[in-house]
């Protein structure tokens, strides 16, 4: 999630007139994305060290399986999102 796309979503929550328990749920799904993406970096940077930029199928399997968390955070944030959001346009 970019910086555009955080500030697009809290405009777009004020313009709706989100209530505060839908302002709770949009800050913890930017928050939850923000934190995956956080924790594979993490998880990036610490098997780079690890192995030294060579190539191994442990440091590919656990890099596949962190990017995967991440979409699956992402995805499912977007589902919610457009429940969130898709309401008010209703």
């Amino acid at each position: 999630m970019t910086d555009i796309n955080i500030y697009l979503a809290l405009i777009m929550a004020v313009m709706l007139e989100f209530n505060p328990f839908d302002y709770v749920i949009l800050i913890v799904l930017i928050t939850l994305v923000l934190f995956a993406e956080m924790v594979n970096t993490v998880i990036e940077f610490i098997l780079d060290s690890i192995y030294k930029h060579k190539y191994s199928q442990i440091a590919k399997i656990a890099k596949d399986m962190s990017a995967g968390a991440v979409l699956f955070v992402t995805i499912m944030t977007v589902i919610s999102g457009l429940v969130l959001f898709g309401y008010k346009f209703l």
